[in-house]
């Protein structure tokens, strides 16, 4: 199971669509997929039509509930699933499984506080429980660096940082950083994909430079770049990723494909389904 974090104090550079478009692309290839939504705006869980709180009002705060009281949190029974179809030409079904976000998890890190037990290893509490039925978990964080954030960290196999090529964007990564430092103290493995260059239009002068001092300070990019366009927008008002449906052959989604097979997603997800079927044609 690959725990990819997306992580940035700054909101607005459009974490939660990267988010959502990883996960689309690794279940698009055939893998299985959770999205964890660790922000209490709840922005991807209603980013897919979802409601906050999840079913029942389980959802991660109740989780981390459950993981605060000593009890082993009941994760499967929080999770929300979703499906959708790549595009109205091919029908193809994807399916990913959410776990809610929503109001309560801004209560929940505040009890995480002053919580006596390892509160950087909360979330590791969480999915511990699901590992195993799942190939990518990709959790979406909140745009504040605090215990929560760290937990999230402190849980992940890779962190992604989605940033704007503007100079007040980009000042908020140097935090990020010096939460990857902290986090590694617990989680030494944790690596960085690299700083996501989003929004970016054309290559005015302001985000040229941005981008170029970005790089001479060694802080590593991705080598796919998001342009600026309309379509996340038009994909959060039909709540689907902007990799999906009408959005989908985008300069916008075409751009979030790229930047899944950058990162390995969906090879991943294909190899899960080829051993997949490969199990299947056994047990015949």
């Amino acid at each position: 199971m690959r725990i990819i974090a997306v992580q940035n104090q700054k909101g607005g550079v459009g974490k939660t669509t990267t988010a959502l478009a990883l996960g689309a692309e690794a279940a698009r290839a055939g893998g299985r997929v959770l999205l964890v939504d660790a922000d209490a705006q709840g922005n991807l869980t209603t980013g897919l039509g979802l409601p906050l709180g999840g079913s029942a009002e389980r959802d991660l705060a109740w989780l981390l509930g459950k993981v605060m009281q000593g009890a082993r949190p009941d994760t499967k029974a929080a999770v929300l699933g979703w499906d959708g179809v790549a595009d109205g030409r091919s029908h193809e079904a994807i399916h990913m499984d959410v776990l809610p976000g929503g109001p309560m998890l801004a209560e929940a890190r505040q009890r995480l506080i002053p919580w006596m037990g390892p509160r950087e290893n909360a979330i590791l509490s969480v999915l511990d429980p699901v590992r195993g039925l799942y190939d990518t978990v990709v959790i979406d964080g909140a745009p504040v660096i605090d215990v929560l954030a760290l937990a999230c960290l402190v849980a992940a196999d890779d962190l992604l940082v989605p940033s704007q090529a503007a100079t007040f964007s980009v000042q908020g990564v140097g935090e990020v950083f010096g939460s990857l430092t902290m986090a590694r103290r617990y989680n030494p493995g944790l690596r960085l994909l690299g700083v996501l260059p989003t929004m970016v239009q054309g290559s005015t002068v302001t985000q040229r430079g941005v981008l170029d001092a970005l790089r001479g300070q060694g802080v590593p990019c991705t080598r796919t770049v998001i342009p600026y366009g309309v379509a996340a927008q038009d994909a959060a008002a039909a709540c689907m990723p902007v990799t999906l449906g009408r959005t989908g052959h985008t300069p916008v989604g075409c751009a979030y494909r790229d930047l899944a097979n950058e990162i390995g997603l969906r090879a991943q997800g294909a190899r899960h389904a080829a051993e997949a079927a490969a199990g299947q044609g056994d047990a015949r």
